[in-house]
């Protein structure tokens, strides 16, 4: 059955292994479908935007974000990107049926979604330590993903033959629990740039074409794949991150130059866009930080290109 991409989730190994069209491996033994109650996870996940949220972002028309990086120094609504050349190929996007005419905007509703509710095993422990903050997780999500690799039968599989199979990681972090801007921002690499909350990584908004990955790549219903050595990430926005509330965004994660990412909703609870944030999509004003209000710099998630940090604005 065909399957799509939530309206409301709006979200290649490291350096050019980021890509998911590279190597075969076997479904991890660890996952199982999952239950009643990861099918309703998944029927959240799916669930539409209010119309109040979609005032600023037309999702039936985003923008695509193909070769929108630069290596030369941060640009608003780009990608300052550490890796200066990137492989050619990949399906065009004229052939994708969720591109409009022109090949210039997508449609959040006609993407398809990798089909399957699998359960996973998450192990993610956070602390401070002195000035860092300490992060250790297995990169497995606390929500269900779709199955991979994708299946031949799945429609998905058309458009995208992602054979990696999700695999469990040991990936530890020390970054600082009280990060500060520096001097100049610095570039995003093409592995993890963050890790989220659930316990899987954050990838930043490209493929491994030097495309924008949430319209070339197929994802799963809560936005996530893996890469060739099995890690499963987001390249964008995923309500299964768990960002419930109606005001400002929950903290989600956090990037590897220690500030917190969190959801698309700014002060007052309106929507953000990658317009109203800077070069490295984030802004400052007080929030909740270390169990304390502080006016501190943050990044948000956005529904648009580059859905995440455009940049470090801290030292990774």
């Amino acid at each position: 059955m065909k399957q799509t991409l939530s309206w409301i989730s709006v979200i290649a190994a490291i350096g050019i292994l980021a890509d998911c069209s590279g190597g075969s491996s076997l479904p991890s033994s660890n996952a199982a479908i999952g239950s009643a109650a990861d099918a309703a996870t998944l029927a959240n996940a799916r669930a539409t935007v209010a119309s109040a949220n979609r005032s600023k972002v037309d999702l039936a028309a985003l923008p695509i974000g193909d070769n929108r990086y630069t290596t030369s120094g941060p640009k608003k609504m780009w990608v300052y990107s550490c890796q200066s050349s990137f492989r050619a190929g990949g399906a065009p996007s004229q052939s994708l049926p969720w591109v409009n005419a022109g090949a210039t905007t997508w449609d959040y509703a006609k993407k398809l979604a990798v089909e399957g509710a699998v359960s996973w095993t998450s192990s993610m422990t956070s602390g401070i330590a002195g000035t860092q903050r300490t992060i250790d997780t297995n990169g497995l999500p606390d929500h269900v993903t779709g199955i991979f690799p994708i299946a031949a039968a799945d429609p998905a599989y058309q458009y995208d033959r992602n054979p990696n199979a999700i695999e469990a990681q040991s990936l530890s972090y020390a970054i600082s629990a009280n990060p500060r801007i520096a001097q100049k921002p610095s570039c995003l690499n093409m592995g993890p740039i963050g890790i989220m909350n659930t316990g899987a990584a954050l990838f930043n908004a490209l493929d491994a074409a030097g495309r924008d990955a949430a319209v070339h790549e197929v994802l799963d219903s809560c936005w996530g794949h893996p890469q060739m050595q099995g890690m499963y990430h987001y390249h964008t926005y995923s309500s299964c991150m768990g960002d419930s509330s109606t005001g400002h965004s929950k903290l989600l994660g956090y990037a590897l130059d220690g500030f917190g990412i969190f959801g698309p909703r700014g002060e007052n609870g309106k929507v953000l866009t990658s317009k109203q944030l800077d070069q490295c999509h984030g802004h400052t004003h007080v929030i909740t930080w270390n169990g304390k209000r502080v006016k501190m710099y943050h990044y948000h998630f956005t529904y648009d290109f580059p859905y995440s940090l455009g940049c470090f604005r801290g030292t990774p």
